[in-house]
């Protein structure tokens, strides 16, 4: 199971306190930041003009967005490409204008291209020509837009289904769960086909940070 350290945050200092723990923490080469509008959700963090100051060291970033146009805020980072080291863009679909468009946006630049589902958003929102070009389909554990939350077991219903979308269709994308994750649920997540986990509150609201990342990396 690969893991990501989750940041939500509208406190660049905070960001980049998270940075320098995660360049600290073994077998992590990537974090995974998330970027709400305020609009999207009840919530709004740093932007990506935001994280141009902010020092990565090894690390590459994806990029999860949610706002009411992802593109929009593609636009913003691509602006700043130069300085951030994005792996993947990944946005939610459920206030998306057109999958095409973002899909393109984010290709034309050389990163991973995701989508998100929030957990009570169907399968059949992705448009069908849009499987082939994904990289990443990330399912939420909790509602998006908000760290902390407890994880809601029916976002297990949709991770079966994407599986089965993926084994159907021979797709390769990887599956990514995002939201209150915490060591017991590892082994449920494998066995159900998950690639990889994003975890924020687990490992943040601990005194020792680096203590619980070894944790569940067990």
């Amino acid at each position: 199971m690969k893991l990501y350290p989750a940041i939500l945050t509208g406190d660049i200092q905070q960001v980049q306190h998270y940075l320098d723990i995660a360049n600290s923490l073994e077998d992590c080469d990537t974090v995974h930041i998330d970027l709400i509008d305020g609009f999207f959700a009840d919530n709004m963090t740093i932007t990506p003009a935001d994280l141009i100051s902010c020092e990565f060291g090894d690390l590459k970033c994806d990029l999860h967005i949610m706002a009411v146009d992802p593109e929009d805020i593609v636009n913003e980072i691509v602006e700043y490409a130069a300085l951030l080291p994005v792996r993947a863009i990944i946005a939610q679909v459920e206030k998306m204008g057109s999958e095409h468009s973002y899909i393109e946006a984010v290709r034309r630049q050389g990163w991973q291209v995701g989508l998100s589902l929030d957990i009570d958003t169907a399968l059949d929102s992705v448009n069908s020509s849009a499987w082939l070009q994904l990289q990443i389909v990330q399912v939420m554990g909790v509602h998006a837009g908000e760290q902390g939350q407890a994880f809601i077991n029916r976002s297990l219903t949709l991770v079966d289904e994407v599986h089965a979308m993926r084994k159907l269709h021979q797709l390769q994308f990887e599956l990514l769960m995002d939201g209150g994750i915490r060591p017991d649920l590892i082994s449920k997540l494998t066995a159900s086909h998950v690639d990889s986990c994003a975890v924020g509150s687990f490992i943040w609201k601990s005194s020792e940070p680096q203590e619980k990342w070894q944790e569940i990396s067990r």
